[in-house]
């Protein structure tokens, strides 16, 4: 019993054990840091610190009584704010602090202790505060908004000091708050930040109007507020949509060709960047959330410039979608969308596409889904009725990025193009269209073939959508281009749009009317135009020329002169066929070219007189200048100048330019010389005159004539004793400034001479003067002298000395005085020279001079001349010619003499030729022209001669053998060669022949002769004896003369 007693107490030992240790282990037993949040807190912003309730092992456990449990600052420099005492209920085991600030970046240790209730152990923890944002900032705003279309995407950004996001401002929930506004946000409000950025991504508002709303960011101030302007969503009309589209677009295959729409977009803001993009669909996709199918040329408006790159139109891709922009105060913008269908089904051949246009603002969020109530109706390039023809015009001349829509006979519209060039490269369409693409002023679309009365207008729009200019034609045939039913599929009618334009004169032009004018047109589907001009500002117009051909380009108008200048006159060019084809033009000016009818001449005016010089000249708004010897007279534009009273300071050489309107070329007179003169006066007088009877003599006068103009005309008379002088054999210039003796004889000593000079300006009379017959006369005059080189020759002169002056004697050679010079010259100091063994070198005028002792004066005889022929001398000869049979023969000497008096002849192996020349020319060659020529040149002097020029004649196509002569006669060369005693020849005849053969020298002189007669066919030996010849040493000709001709050998022969 007492064991069992024992075991028992022991058992409920064990059990209270037990009990005790479970309560230990599952109940608190001191408070623990949990965690904070955010787990890197910032200064100044408020975070949340977590306690737990755990038992020893550091596990959470209920409390199980409510018990308050305070945190307080245990350690650090900055100051802890927020709610410091929280309670921990009963069967929980956790409590938040999450209201807690603190101001310093540093590592705080905090205490967490328990105020009542269950005793718990306290705790201390550091947490670590980061650097805070200092302020918070509302960024990206756009502020133009429309009403429930969520607004691009902005941030509110806790910002550091340096304006960077703060990085540890995560988990704090910023929201947007109203300031005001008429209506409410749409959307989501609240964002919780990150890495100090909250992204509102998903706003919008309910009303239109202008809204204020800032943010609540915690820790932070709130931010300044922004504004933002909210629209009522812009409204879409379509303005023109294209009965037809090019659908089919496989490619390659069918290939594509972009359709253009015109559509308006209202209520829009001004000033404001707009996006958008165009797709194609059914008519059942529109009230669905279809996308829609279809590329896009991209429109840039910064650029004005198209791009294409194969994408389907994406709003929030900036390469795939187009821009626009509106202008200041502008609302309302018509835009250009296109399409280029793809092989999507949506443009299967038959399908009506509507066109759908999304709206963006700048950044791509879409505005509006807008869709087309007109449909385009798809078709394909073919040749069958229900297909299309291309259209196409390479050159159109319109403005590059216009819009051409295309209408049929009742206005409907068809089809629409762009002008190139529009940036863009499609690169997919048929052949005709890839030829416009990039090509200035091109454009390509296609009509239905079906258009039973053709093509009816086509209207020129700007890339605005403001309508410029319209084509019409009544028949469909444009220019000669068929429209009706085109049936040509891909290969495309060649359009030429109307178009006709100067090239050459534009509005507010002058012309200068140098007798016509060439207008020059450009133009494009115009067969003839007619060109008027108009002088009363288009009340009335004149036909230039009407029906002309526009292929002609040009047109050259006579234009009579006076008929259209001084007048604004008016042109117009335009199209026969389609008259809207014009160009007008105003405010055109013809300037008549100046013309001078006449102007005054040079003149010489006697000073004190008054003179006026004028040009008389003709033209439009013609201006006159006058220049003095080439420099700028100013002030003096009129047509002539005036001198009351001429002086000598007004000679000069004038001349006056006369200018025109327009440019025209400037004309000018020739100079005008006013030369003013003193009165006649006698600048040289007459000389008296020592002279020789029968001697010729002579007085002369001169004016004074210096700059004088030589028109200026002078009169003269000569008197002898008062009475005046009359022309004979013997006496001439009686009425000039020289008068001439020829012969003077001794009535014409001792008169008085005189020269009366009348002129313009007056009357002169010279000086008085005689002829003195001299002391020293030459009688008999030195005679020129023909001779030799190598020849004496000799000049004589005589001479009368009446006092027996002292005198001296001296020849000269033109200017040099000769002296003795031995076996040379003698007799230099008398009046007989001799020369001795002249030369060339003599050559000259030789002539005596007379010198009187103790005088200034001295007599010189007339000069003679001296002429030394030299015998000729061979400078140059032609060398051994061989040619071919009727090929020409030139040969040609040179030789040198000093005369032309030569005699020349031409020989031929001794024959004279008849050749009187330095050159032997004969144009067609035989095989009798074979053989030896000599040039000699023979004179008073001498005679040269040329050595032999040897000519052979060969028979075209006979070769390999030493010689050839007519027919086909071969002479071999003699053997030996040189030879002193015997040489032998060998000769081929080709038929017989009579057969002779000579021996010559050099100059052609026969040595010997050897007659073989008749002779065949065959090869035959010719043995010469040469000692037999009795010839010297020397060069000699073997020469065979047949039936055939002559040829010959060489042959040297030496003692």
């Amino acid at each position: 019993m007492r064991s069992l007693l024992t075991k028992t107490s022991m058992i409920l030992l064990i059990a209270i054990a037990f009990s005790f240790s479970a309560f230990a282990q599952y109940s608190p037993t001191k408070l623990m840091y949990s965690g904070v949040s955010p787990a890197d807190p910032v200064t100044n912003c408020p975070f949340a610190i977590t306690i737990n309730a755990t038992d020893n092992s550091g596990v959470p456990q209920d409390v199980d009584t409510d018990t308050e449990v305070a945190i307080l600052q245990y350690w650090g420099n900055g100051t802890l704010a927020g709610t410091f005492v929280q309670t921990m209920y009963a069967g929980t085991h956790s409590v938040t602090f999450d209201d807690i600030t603190y101001t310093a970046v540093e590592g705080v240790l905090i205490k967490f202790q328990p105020i009542s209730g269950m005793a718990l152990d306290s705790s201390k923890q550091i947490v670590n505060i980061k650097q805070g944002p200092v302020t918070a900032k509302i960024l990206d705003v756009y502020n133009k908004a429309y009403v429930n279309v969520t607004n691009h995407t902005f941030t509110v950004r806790a910002l550091n000091s340096d304006g960077n996001p703060n990085m540890y401002y995560d988990g704090y929930d910023v929201e947007l708050k109203m300031v005001s506004g008429p209506g409410n946000f749409v959307g989501t409000t609240v964002e919780t930040a990150m890495n100090g950025v909250a992204i509102f991504d998903n706003l919008a508002f309910d009303t239109p109007g202008n809204y204020v709303f800032t943010a609540t960011v915690p820790g932070l101030a709130d931010p300044m507020s922004v504004t933002v302007m909210v629209y009522a969503v812009p409204t879409f009309t379509e303005l023109i949509v294209p009965q037809y589209i090019k659908g089919v677009g496989t490619y390659p295959g069918n290939g594509r060709t972009p359709q253009y729409a015109l559509v308006r977009f209202s209520n829009l803001q001004a000033n404001t960047e707009y996006s958008f993009i165009t797709t194609g669909m059914d008519v059942a996709d529109v009230p669905t959330s279809y996308v829609g199918a279809g590329n896009n040329f991209f429109y840039d408006y910064t650029n004005d410039s198209y791009t294409y790159n194969s994408s389907m139109g994406n709003l929030n891709n900036a390469s795939t979608r187009s821009t626009f922009k509106t202008g200041s105060g502008q609302t309302t913008k018509d835009i250009w969308v296109n399409l280029v269908p793809t092989s999507d089904s949506k443009f299967d051949e038959g399908n009506s596409v509507v066109w759908c246009v999304y709206l963006g603002n700048e950044f791509g969020d879409q505005i509006s889904r807008n869709t087309t109530t007109n449909t385009s109706f798809s078709i394909k390039y073919g040749t069958s009725t229900n297909d299309a023809t291309g259209l196409y015009d390479y050159n159109s001349r319109v403005t590059e990025k216009h819009y051409l829509v295309f209408k049929d006979m009742y206005g409907v519209t068809l089809t629409a193009a762009i002008v190139q060039d529009d940036g863009a490269y499609l690169g997919q369409g048929p052949y005709f269209y890839s030829e416009i693409d990039n090509s200035e002023t091109g454009w390509g679309t296609f009509l239905p073939n079906n258009l039973s009365s053709g093509l009816g207008s086509i209207v020129e729009y700007d890339k605005n959508g403001q309508e410029l200019y319209t084509w019409t034609d009544t028949d469909g045939i444009w220019a000669g281009v068929n429209t009706i039913n085109p049936y040509k599929g891909a290969t495309g009618i060649n359009f030429q749009t109307p178009h006709v334009t100067f090239s050459n004169l534009t509005s507010g032009q002058s012309l200068c009317n140098e007798g016509s004018f060439d207008f020059v047109w450009d133009y494009s589907g115009v067969s003839t135009l007619t060109i008027q001009v108009s002088v009363d500002l288009g009340e009335t117009w004149t036909t230039i020329v009407a029906g002309y051909p526009a292929a002609e380009g040009h047109y050259n108008w006579l234009i009579q002169r006076t008929t259209y200048s001084d007048k604004e006159l008016m042109f117009r060019i335009y199209s026969d066929e389609h008259p809207e084809v014009n160009e007008y033009l105003d405010g055109v000016n013809i300037f008549d070219t100046p013309e001078i009818d006449h102007f005054s001449k040079g003149e010489v005016y006697c000073i004190g007189t008054e003179v006026t010089i004028e040009v008389v000249a003709e033209g439009t708004g013609i201006q006159y200048q006058w220049y003095r010897d080439g420099v700028l007279m100013p002030g003096e534009n009129l047509p002539y100048l005036y001198w009351e009273s001429i002086s000598y300071s007004n000679t000069g050489i004038y001349h006056c330019v006369i200018t025109g309107g327009a440019g025209c070329a400037d004309v000018e007179t020739d100079g005008i010389v006013v030369y003013v003169a003193r009165e006649t006066a006698i600048a040289k007088q007459p000389q008296a005159m020592f002279v020789n009877l029968g001697a010729s003599a002579f007085l002369e006068v001169d004016p004074a004539a210096n700059g004088i103009p030589v028109e200026y005309k002078y009169y003269y008379q000569w008197y002898a004793n008062g009475i005046a002088m009359v022309d004979d054999a013997r006496i001439q210039g009686t009425n000039s400034r020289k008068l001439i003796f020829n012969s003077t004889v001794f009535a014409d000593l001792n008169k008085e001479y005189s020269c009366k000079v009348s002129a313009l300006c007056g009357i002169a009379y010279s000086d008085t003067v005689s002829l003195v017959q001299t002391d020293i006369s030459i009688v008999t005059q030195p005679q020129d002298q023909r001779f030799c080189a190598g020849e004496d020759v000799t000049f004589n002169a005589t001479v009368q000395n009446n006092k027996n002056l002292d005198v001296k004697y001296f020849w000269y050679k033109g200017q040099n005085r000769l002296v003795n010079l031995n076996n040379k010259i003698s007799g230099a100091n008398t009046t007989t020279l001799t020369i001795y063994n002249i030369q060339e070198s003599d050559m000259g005028s030789y002539s005596l001079v007379v010198e009187i002792i103790g005088e200034t004066y001295n007599y010189k005889s007339m000069s003679a001349f001296l002429f030394v022929v030299t015998p000729p001398v061979i400078t140059f000869q032609s060398e051994d010619l061989t040619i071919e049979e009727n090929s020409p023969i030139n040969l040609e000497v040179k030789y040198r003499t000093t005369t032309t008096q030569n005699l020349i002849s031409w020989k031929k192996d001794g024959a004279d030729l008849g050749v009187s020349t330095a050159q032997y020319y004969k144009a067609s060659a035989s095989t009798d022209d074979a053989g030896y020529y000599i040039c000699t040149i023979q004179n008073e002097c001498g005679i040269a001669e040329s050595n032999p020029i040897k000519v052979n004649v060969t028979i075209p196509g006979i070769t390999g053998v030493e010689e050839v002569v007519a027919g086909e006669v071969l002479l071999s060369a003699p053997q030996p060669n040189p030879a002193s005693d015997f040489a032998q020849i060998s000769y081929n005849l080709p038929a017989q022949t009579a057969v002779t053969f000579t021996v010559t020298d050099m100059f052609g002189k026969t040595i010997a002769t050897f007659e073989q007669n008749e002779m065949n066919a065959g090869v035959y030996q010719f043995n010469l004896n040469v000692k037999d010849l009795n010839i010297t040493s020397g060069i000699y000709f073997i020469n065979l003369r047949t039936n055939f001709g002559i040829t010959s050998q060489k042959l040297i022969v030496l003692e």
